[in-house]
């Protein structure tokens, strides 16, 4: 436009030289164009530079946002693999704590508002806490902890201000020579907090959380990765019922034990008497009570070895660097405390100082088990382990309080003792005949279907119809959670009189609707 300008003053210029005009006035006029020239001229300039001062501000932001664009990819990169390397959160930690030129990041993992586990990372290093202790998580500013899960992000420049709000936090920190903090909530997957990310000591004076905030999802899916795969892995490698480790465990294992970085190894063989007939007679909680129990004993006196629920009834401990004499001891106490409980384990033990093939070690441990199962049962004998198991019986019918169904059990004469799930039409037997055995098999375990044979073959017929009417569950349910016992005394087609009582079990309730059904012959009333 400045040259524009000119170009009309030179113009001008020329027609006020070649025009009868006074040479004053010309002259005027030409010092006012170069004015206007001149000030447009200042103007153009000053456009100039502003329209380079906003270019290079725009390349300025551009770059900062690549930055932070690469800064929160490497972030994410790192934290990629965070699920199975749990040392990558600290190297996130350390990407972190340089984007906001601090001394340190941390990331505390939460769990129910409590701090368990800290990631950190920054100038002397880093590391990982582990999972620390709830009451040392409730040291870790807690008016802060809460103020971030509550309103988000903060900032703190001036610790004063959180002295005002609370004494504790600020002494805690202090107590770290921390000078400044920023931090932001991480959420999980459902909106929860389940961690805090921050960092400390800053050179730089932040206005916003941005830095953080950007990065916080990932921490959040990382350590929600992290959670899923260690869930994942326990249920790989643990036995749900007793939390002992599998077999696919053992398998993962078993190549470490002769490696020849221990003086001695001992294999111990553990085989739970009996579950077969507990699971029988009483269903696969009480059997399950009884694998539960000797998981316990193991972990209470083999703490700190390796304890392997092996097969359905099979226990495995490999215990290293133990000698033989206290294994042995230890082994020992483990029976005492398992028969102690009401139940009846063999066990084998095989022990060296070399030669650490540890399947045939396991072999020769199941054979010594063996030899001690046969053992028990020849010196038990039917009559004994018969009534060994109906005092295991009557103990847990104790534990139920189902004391009719106890009565039922010690007396003299009766016909069967049932435990029947209305919900599901199943049956736990605790006497059960022959002959309804048979009835139970051939109706695919449904008992009222095998009621309604037994009724059919068995019951005298005036007697049948009453009979029937008590297959009707719904109205049968509606009695007993009033407090009805239903009672019938009916004949069998040989004659005999049989005196019927159906009891509401003691855990009695609208997910678990069990009953008792008491078959007794009359004159045993």
């Amino acid at each position: 436009m400045s040259l524009i300008l000119l170009a009309v003053a030179l113009i001008l210029n020329y027609i006020v030289g070649t025009k009868t005009v006074s040479v004053e006035r010309a002259d005027i006029l030409q010092k006012i164009l170069w004015a206007i020239a001149g000030v447009f001229g200042v103007m153009a300039a000053g456009l100039a530079a502003w329209l380079f001062r906003v270019v290079r501000q725009e390349n300025r932001n551009r770059e900062e946002q690549l930055g932070q664009v690469r800064y929160m990819l490497e972030v994410e990169k790192k934290l990629f693999d965070a699920y199975r390397k749990p040392e990558l959160f600290v190297e996130a930690l350390s990407l972190v704590a340089a984007a906001l030129a601090a001394e340190q990041a941390y990331f505390m993992v939460l769990k129910d508002s409590a701090i368990v586990r800290v990631y950190y990372s920054g100038r002397d290093g880093g590391g990982d806490s582990g999972e620390i202790s709830s009451v040392y998580a409730e040291l870790n500013f807690p008016y802060l902890a809460k103020k971030s899960r509550e309103e988000g992000s903060q900032i703190f420049y001036d610790l004063d201000a959180i002295k005002e709000k609370s004494a504790e936090d600020y002494e805690w920190l202090v107590s770290r020579g921390i000078e400044n903090l920023i931090f932001t909530p991480v959420r999980g997957r459902d909106e929860k907090t389940v961690g805090i990310l921050g960092t400390v000591n800053m050179r730089r004076r932040w206005k916003h959380a941005g830095r953080l905030e950007c990065v916080a999802l990932s921490f959040g899916m990382a350590l929600n990765n992290r959670i899923a795969f260690q869930t994942v892995k326990r249920v790989g490698e643990t036995d749900l019922l007793t939390g002992l480790l599998n077999r696919n465990s053992f398998q993962q294992a078993k190549k470490t034990y002769g490696n020849g970085s221990f003086k001695s190894l001992a294999c111990i063989f553990v085989d739970a008497d009996g579950l077969h007939e507990l699971n029988n007679h009483l269903g696969h909680f009480a059997g399950d009570a009884m694998l539960t129990e000797i998981a316990v004993s193991l972990k209470r006196h083999f703490a700190g070895q390796d304890l392997y629920r092996f097969g359905g009834d099979e226990f495995l401990v490999i215990c290293r660097d133990m000698g033989k004499r206290a294994v042995s001891s230890r082994l020992k106490t483990t029976c005492r405390d398992i028969a102690a409980a009401g139940y009846h384990v063999s066990a084998g033990m095989e022990w060296r100082e070399d030669s650490f093939a540890v399947e045939e070690m396991i072999s020769e441990a199941e054979r010594k088990m063996y030899e001690a199962k046969h053992h028990y049962y020849e010196e038990k004998g039917d009559v004994k382990r018969s009534r060994e198991m109906n005092r295991i019986l009557e103990g847990i019918l104790r534990e139920k309080k189902d004391s009719d169904a106890l009565l039922a059990v010690l007396a003299s004469n009766f016909k069967g003792v049932y435990f029947v799930e209305l919900n599901t039409d199943s049956i736990r037997s605790i006497y059960i005949p022959e002959y309804f055995k048979e009835m139970i098999k051939e109706a695919g375990g449904k008992y009222s279907l095998a009621l309604s044979y037994y009724i059919e073959r068995m019951v005298a017929s005036a007697w049948q119809e009453p009979m029937r009417r008590l297959l009707d569950y719904e109205k049968l349910s509606e009695e007993l959670e009033k407090g009805i016992r239903p009672e019938l005394e009916y004949e069998i087609k040989d004659g005999t009189k049989v005196f019927l009582t159906i009891y509401r079990s003691e855990d009695y309730s609208d997910e678990n609707r069990e009953m008792i059904w008491l078959f007794k012959n009359v004159e045993s009333r």
